[in-house]
């Protein structure tokens, strides 16, 4: 719970939503592959449309430059291709949360808001639950959090919620 108040005490505050009702049970961390998703189309696309231009315009290219466009090209093959892994499996992981995730009731087993400098400012700790088996499962996190300068933490013992899966897809709220 929160210090001051009887809300659970959020390490990340965009999942207010979730607990209010009004969002989906996604971890903040597993929303943004769309964005990666979208970053890997448009270099695609573009990768694309350079390589029709260039037939198309039946331009005479040296040696040189047909290297360096090649280059550029199996880079940013590479680059499109591991944006759209990256972003595909952020959205599967999120899908998966937001179909099979249930709440359980965890601890906070330390918890601290660390100066990293330049103002970045970060709350790192650590939590424990039981799972439906019984066995005790730990996790930790690192969330930048500069809104928690000078404010109360929860103490070590502290009540938290954990998203759960299954044994190896967990993630504190």
């Amino acid at each position: 719970m929160h210090p001051r108040s009887d809300t659970p005490f959020l390490v990340n505050k965009e999942n207010a939503l979730f607990l209010a009702g009004n969002g989906l049970a996604v971890p903040q961390r597993f929303g943004d592959g769309l964005v990666n998703l979208i970053i890997g189309a448009v270099v695609g696309a573009s990768l694309l449309l350079l390589g029709i231009a260039l037939a198309v315009l039946d331009v005479d290219l040296g040696a040189v430059a047909i290297t360096v466009i090649a280059a550029a090209s199996v880079g940013a093959i590479v680059f499109t291709m591991m944006m759209l892994r990256s972003g595909w499996r952020s959205v599967e992981k999120a899908n998966v949360y937001r179909t099979r995730a249930r709440r359980v009731n965890a601890r906070f087993t330390t918890i601290e808001l660390v100066d990293a400098g330049g103002g970045d400012w970060f709350l790192k700790g650590s939590y424990a639950f039981e799972d439906e088996t019984g066995n005790i499962r730990r996790g930790e996190f690192s969330q930048y959090r500069p809104d928690l300068v000078g404010k109360p933490l929860p103490a070590g013992g502290s009540p938290a919620l954990v998203l759960y899966i299954d044994a190896h897809t967990y993630s504190i709220l």
